[in-house]
């Protein structure tokens, strides 16, 4: 049995250690240690979203995650199944994330801060990336050298994500010259990427 502390990690690590201890198995129990109600069931959906069997019990402040994994039995039915599927599924899909502040959300700052650095590392550990990242208005300050996100919005163009920031904006507040990654655009391009997405992510 393979166990998973994730005991004082905040959202989303504690999912993102089990779809990673869960990739790893093909089958068998995966005990993980959480500290708080929301990780038990965001685990819970995600485990579930899997197909895992899912059962926890609590003592001391702990909760203790039991989640079973099944071996992969898919039969020529349901593989044929799939591929009718895959059959009309557009073939190309091009998500954009549009990012419009330095923040997410609104009615307080501090935890809007929180919530975009969670935001973009959870960006990181998707299995599909986006294609592209828009910053703009006051998200355009995320790309320059000090940001919070800058480790993770690197980490998505070395992955091959282009990362686009509007020179408008930076010159706005004073910003240009301390741009960190990605390229500077305007905004026919961003009206272009937007056009032509055939998803669009605004957290």
């Amino acid at each position: 049995m393979i166990q998973v502390n994730a005991i004082g990690d905040a959202c989303p690590l504690p999912v993102i250690k089990v779809k990673k201890a869960l990739e790893q198995m093909s089958s068998g129990e995966l005990e993980v240690l959480v500290d708080n109600d929301v990780a038990v069931q965001n685990i819970e959906r995600f485990a579930k979203s899997r197909e895992c069997a899912f059962s926890y019990e609590k003592g001391d402040g702990i909760f203790t995650i039991r989640i079973v994994k099944s071996a992969d039995d898919i039969s020529e039915d349901s593989t044929e199944q799939v591929e009718d599927v895959r059959e009309h599924t557009p073939r190309s899909v091009k998500r954009v994330v549009a990012i419009a502040s330095n923040t997410m959300g609104r009615g307080d700052d501090v935890l809007g801060d929180i919530l975009i650095k969670s935001f973009f590392f959870t960006l990181t550990q998707l299995d599909e990336l986006p294609h592209t990242v828009l910053l703009y208005n006051s998200g355009a300050k995320l790309s320059i050298h000090g940001s919070p996100v800058l480790k993770d919005i690197v980490a998505l163009h070395q992955a091959g994500v282009r990362i686009m920031t509007c020179g408008t904006c930076l010159n706005h507040f004073g910003i240009a010259d301390q741009l960190a990654i990605g390229d500077i655009t305007n905004m026919y391009d961003i009206v272009d990427e937007l056009r032509t997405a055939t998803h669009i992510i605004r957290p």
